[in-house]
């Protein structure tokens, strides 16, 4: 099998029909503040569609952040699927 090395997050992506949603790393401080959460390293990812943006804490592992990115990123898919389905 043939082993790829994982680049750095891309910064933003673009989900077609105007959307784009930005991708910014914080610290596990900024992730507790942004999701509310008082657990610690509870949340690895989160999604804002607000602001439309993906946070990803910057302690884990760059295999870890692309999977936390990836399963955020469905979320944003999915929330922008509704939001054109209500537009129609």
């Amino acid at each position: 099998m043939l082993r790829r090395r994982l680049g750095r997050l891309p910064k933003k992506v673009s989900l077609g029909r105007g959307y784009t949603v930005g991708v910014i790393l914080v610290t596990r401080t900024q992730m507790q503040e942004i999701t509310d959460d008082e657990e610690k390293d509870m949340t690895a990812a989160c999604w804002d569609t607000d602001t439309m943006t993906i946070y990803v804490d910057n302690s884990l592992s760059r295999s870890k952040m692309w999977e936390a990115y990836f399963h955020e990123l469905y979320h944003a898919v999915h929330d922008v699927a509704e939001k054109n389905r209500e537009t129609f």
